[in-house]
C-alpha cells in the first residue's frame, strides 16, 4: 500500500509485511495493536498434540519495527508482549500446565545494539510458570536474526515445535 502512494517502505517495514505473510500462510490469525505509540503486528495460533499430553500451546508472534534496538527497549517490549498475550489468549481454560502461552516478542530495526542480540540469545523469559517468551531481534542492516535456541527445563516438550515455527517465521 505504501508503494502505491510512491513511498518506499523501509527495510524493517518490509520485513514486518513479509512476516505477516508468513504468519498468515502458516494459519495464524493476524491483527495489530499499539505499543508505546508504535504499530505492532500480532500473529496467533493454537496447537494441541497428543505427545504434549493434551496441553494446548497458544503461540503469539508480536512484532514491531523500531529505529534502534537496545536491551532496555527489548526488555520493555518483551514484558509488554507477554502481558498482551496473556490478556488476549481468549476463552477456554486458564493458563496452567494444560494451557500454556509461548510468545515471540520481535523487534526489527536497522540499528541494533550487540548487547540486545546477546540478551535475546541468552535465555527464555518467564512471566509465570505457563507464560514464556523467546525474544527475537532482527537486524535488517545485516540480515541477522537473534533468538534463544536452547532447551530450557520449562516448556521442554514444546521446544521442537517452537523452534520449527521460529525457523518458518524468521529466517
Amino acid at each position: 500500500m505504501a508503494q502505491e502512494r510512491g513511498i518506499r517502505p523501509t527495510a524493517p517495514d518490509a520485513y514486518l509485511a513479509a512476516l505477516g505473510d508468513r504468519l498468515t500462510a502458516d494459519g495464524c490469525e493476524t491483527d495489530s495493536a499499539e505499543w508505546a505509540g508504535t504499530r505492532v503486528l500480532v500473529g496467533r495460533r493454537s496447537d494441541k498434540k497428543l505427545s504434549w499430553f493434551g496441553t494446548r500451546v497458544h503461540l503469539f508472534t508480536i512484532a514491531a519495527a523500531v529505529p534502534n534496538v537496545d536491551v532496555a527497549i527489548l526488555s520493555d517490549f518483551t514484558g509488554w508482549a507477554m502481558s498482551y498475550a496473556k490478556q488476549h489468549k481468549g476463552r477456554g481454560l486458564p493458563v496452567s500446565y494444560g494451557n500454556v502461552i509461548t510468545v515471540f516478542p520481535v523487534l526489527v530495526g536497522g540499528a541494533v545494539h550487540p548487547a540486545a542480540k546477546e540478551w535475546a540469545r541468552a535465555d527464555m523469559r518467564l512471566m509465570e510458570l505457563a507464560v514464556a517468551s523467546r525474544p527475537v531481534v532482527v537486524d535488517t542492516s545485516t540480515a541477522e536474526v537473534a533468538l534463544y535456541r536452547g532447551k530450557p527445563l520449562h516448556g521442554r516438550m514444546f521446544v521442537k515445535h517452537t523452534l520449527e515455527k521460529a525457523d518458518l517465521y524468521f529466517t
